[in-house]
Parts: C-alpha cells; structure tokens; sequence
C-alpha cells in the first residue's frame, strides 16, 4: 500500500507465480526494466482479483481460469498487458473452465493489450521507440464459462492463434442463468477475425471491431449468437459477420446488429413448427453454390418469415454484391456478383411468408431465385406468401412452383437468366399485380403440361403463358376457366 518504486535496474515490481499480492496506490518511476508489474503466468483456482494498484501490468505466460465456480475480476482503469504469444484463457476439461468478469467503466475503460503498445499505460516496456505493437503481438482472450462478462474494455493487438481478437466457446454452465456478454466492448487490430464464437449463445451489445486482419465476427454452427448495434470499420476480411452452415430446428431471429451477414455454408430449417425470422433491414449475402432450404423429410421443414418494410427491405444476395452493404468481403473492385452466385432460396412451409424482400444473383442450382415447393403444412388456411418481392438477376428462373398453392402479389421479375416464372403440373399459385421485364427466358409464365381435374381459373395476373405440354380438363364436373385479356401460347404438337 502506497508504495512508490524508483530507478531499479529491473521492472518495478516482479510477481512470481505462486504469489497472490494484493496492491493499492502503487507508483514507479525511471525503472530501467518498466514501470510495471511483471506477472508470471499461472493456473487460477479461486476467487481472484486483478488489481494492481494503479499499474500497468505484463502477463508474462499464460494465464488459465479453471474450476467453474473460480472467477476473475478486473477493477475497472486495469491496463493489463501480453508478452508475445500468450493468451488469457482455460485449459482444465470441457465442463470446468472459470469465468472472467471484466468490467469497466466509460470514463475507466479495462484495456487488454500488448506489451509494445505504449498508447495505454505509458512505455512500460522502458525500450522507448525499438518496438511497436502490431497484430497478433499476444495469442489472446479465450471465453469458456458461460457467466463470463466484458463491459466497457478494449482488446488490441491479439489473435496470434488465429482464433480472433476475443474467442467464444461456451463449454461451461454458468450460475447465474444469464448468458455470456460483450457490452460497449472494442476489439480492434486483432490477426484474424475480431471475434471467434465457436459454441454458446453470447449476446454482443454495442461491440466495435475496428482494423482485425481477418472478418469482424465469425460465427460457427454450434452457436447462436445475439448481436445489438454493432459497428465494424477497415477489417481486412471484411465488415461482416461469417456465418457458417447450420441446420435451424428450433425458432431463432436473424438480427446480426446492423452488419451484413455473410452465409458461408447451407442453411437448413428443419421441423415443422421451425420459425427462422428475419428482421427488416436485412442484409444477407450468400457465398458460392450455398443455398437457404430444408434437407429433412417432406412433411417436417420449417418456416421463413421475412417480413420487412418498403423502407426497410431485407435483401438476399451474393457476398460479391458491393451495391448493399458495402464492400463486404473487402476485395475492393476485384469480383462483381453474376447470376448464379449462390444458389436460391427453396421454401417448402406454407407457413412461409416474404415481404419487401429482395432476392438477386441466386438460382444457382438452375431451380430458380425462390423455388415454392409446398410439402410442409403450415398452420390451418395457410398458404406461401410473397408480397412486394423483387427477383433480379437470378440463374434459370425467377421463380419456380413446384407444388403447392402459393400467393404471390406485387411480385418482380426482372433480368432474370429463364423465364420470370416456371410452374409445374399440380401447382395452382395466385398472381396479383406482377411485373416482368428483361428475362432473358421470356417474361411469361411457362406452365407445365398436366391434367386438370379440379375447378381452375387462369389469372396470371397479365403475364403471357407458355403452354410447353398438353393439357387435359378430365371429368364432366370440372370447369377451367379463363380470365378475360389473357394471352395464351402454345408451343409445337
């Protein structure tokens, strides 16, 4: 307490592993090893707290929390610094890692950086201007227990692991119920992505990823991250959040906090009451040949609901596409999307409903933007729903029907590489107010041979058909009818 340490030939204070000091009001000055405490690495198996008195402080070797109930607590104004390589993390079994709760304040900020930064805590290092930080200076933070909190800190200069700036895998059950979080967190000049989250369902609150050599955030398929009002500025990867394929079986809302979300694999929704939402505002880019479907039997895939607003609209597009969202993946004029990009939207829920949706550069899978295959029931009356949705430059297609009753209203189709719309034998969709223009396929609809046995009235809404098969009206009951002004056309024998 109150001690002040002057002109040493070493560091000001050196803290051994087996130590536990507690400081309080600590100085140093024209030490020739730094003006900091030097901390020797360790295994933390109780209750700690980092408070060093007023200090910077060296990490020296890695730092491990284990037990699930140990906890390490940061006093908000800590500027806790990594020698090369080092990391603070866990390293006991799966089920047993502890927690760090490192919370700071607005005007004092916990700051985790390296030992080469002299921007925060002086040059406590003592070698003037020989070394400069520089990403992946320290291996950085991983988070395992579930109750682990960050709160206005900042973390520089890590990711030497190649696992982000921040790794999140939540292998621990916390205590308290509520679940890992990142709140007006920075984490900027990490060596790859800013954020790794592997497993868990953190929620990131106002968390800025600022200058990291990889993505902003990469999400894998176990977790289920929540993101509010997120920022992302010059990552060399991108300014986007990598999503990686997944199968969806329960309800879950994609709101990535304002970035742009990047699908890297397939996204599957599995179950019949499966609900996956999109929020208004959307942008959701897809990479090469991956696609937005169901893979499980015809009567269980779940739902989409992309209901948006005409200020608001949610867009599905390619990771090529710099017309929204930016230069997502960070190339510069190097690509540029075409159709076919990715390969479409497949909804097979009658519980499916798009509007003010926007859906360019797919059909890569030659079965259209959106192919409408309704084999899933959905709740009572309830049928496909697209509403005010824009289908542009897709490969094959627009749009393709292959089963079911879906309506479809103030529907565009525009420079597509087919037809504006493909409908298969058995399918009987509803056209209201739809517009084609550019289709290098035709702006029609090419209606699919069959037998009608049922009553059918033919309003396509005042696109022309294309007949490409015979058909039959069977059964002395049956009535077909045709709207008045409707252009039909047949093609050969």
């Amino acid at each position: 307490t109150n001690i002040f340490v002057q002109g040493s030939t070493d560091v000001a204070i050196e803290e051994q592993a087996n130590a536990r000091v507690r400081y309080d009001n600590i100085s140093a000055s024209g030490n020739v090893g730094g003006d900091h405490i030097q901390y020797a690495g360790r295994s933390i198996t109780s209750d700690t707290t980092w408070d060093f008195g007023g200090l910077p402080v060296h990490i020296q070797a890695d730092v491990n929390l284990n037990g699930a109930s140990t906890t390490l607590t940061v006093v908000p104004g800590s500027i806790i610094k990594f020698a090369s390589n080092r990391h603070l993390a866990s390293s006991d079994s799966a089920s047993n890692r502890g927690k760090l709760v490192a919370v700071g304040t607005e005007n004092e900020p916990i700051i985790f950086t390296s030992v080469t930064d002299d921007s925060v805590g002086g040059d406590s290092n003592a070698d003037g201007q020989a070394t400069s930080p520089t990403p992946g200076s320290w291996a950085g933070m991983y988070l395992y227990n579930n109750d682990t909190q960050l709160r206005h800190t900042e973390v520089r200069y890590g990711g030497a692991d190649g696992k982000g700036g921040v790794a999140i895998n939540v292998t621990t059950t916390g205590t308290t119920g509520t679940p890992l979080s990142l709140t007006d967190v920075t984490i900027a000049h990490s060596a790859s992505e800013g954020v790794e989250i592997d497993a868990g369902s953190p929620i990131l609150t106002d968390v800025h990823l600022i200058e990291n050599d990889g993505r902003a955030i990469l999400e894998g398929g176990q977790a289920r991250a929540r993101y509010i009002d997120l920022s992302a500025s010059a990552n060399a990867g991108g300014d986007h959040v990598g999503y990686q394929g997944r199968v969806i079986g329960a309800d879950f809302t994609w709101d990535f906090g304002g970035l742009t979300a990047h699908i890297l694999a397939d996204i599957n929704l599995n179950g019949a009451s499966t609900r996956l939402t999109v929020i208004p505002g959307s942008v959701i880019k897809f990479a090469s040949n991956r696609h937005l479907a169901s893979s499980s039997s015809a009567n269980d895939r779940g739902a989409l609901i992309a209901e948006a607003t005409e200020n608001a609209p949610i867009i599905f597009t390619s990771i090529t596409d710099d017309s929204v969202g930016g230069d997502s993946n960070a190339d510069g004029q190097a690509t540029a999307p075409s159709s076919g990009d990715w390969s479409g939207m497949y909804l097979y829920n009658q519980d499916s409903r798009l509007e003010h949706v926007e859906v360019r550069f797919g059909g890569g899978d030659l079965n259209g933007g959106i192919h409408v295959n309704s084999v899933t029931p959905g709740e009572a009356g309830s049928k496909i729903e697209l509403s005010e949705v824009l289908l542009e430059s897709n490969a094959g297609p627009g749009i393709e029907i292959a089963a079911g009753t879906p309506m479809l209203q103030g529907v565009s189709l525009t420079n597509n590489a087919g037809p504006a719309i493909d409908m298969f034998a058995g399918a009987r969709a509803t056209f209201d107010d739809i517009f084609a223009r550019g289709n290098l396929g035709g702006d029609k609809l090419r209606l699919a041979g069959q037998t009608i046995s049922s009553d059918w009235n033919w309003d396509f809404a005042g696109l022309p058909v294309e007949v490409v098969g015979n058909i039959f009206v069977n059964n002395a009951l049956t009535e077909l009818s045709i709207v008045p002004g409707t252009v039909i056309k047949v093609a050969p024998n």
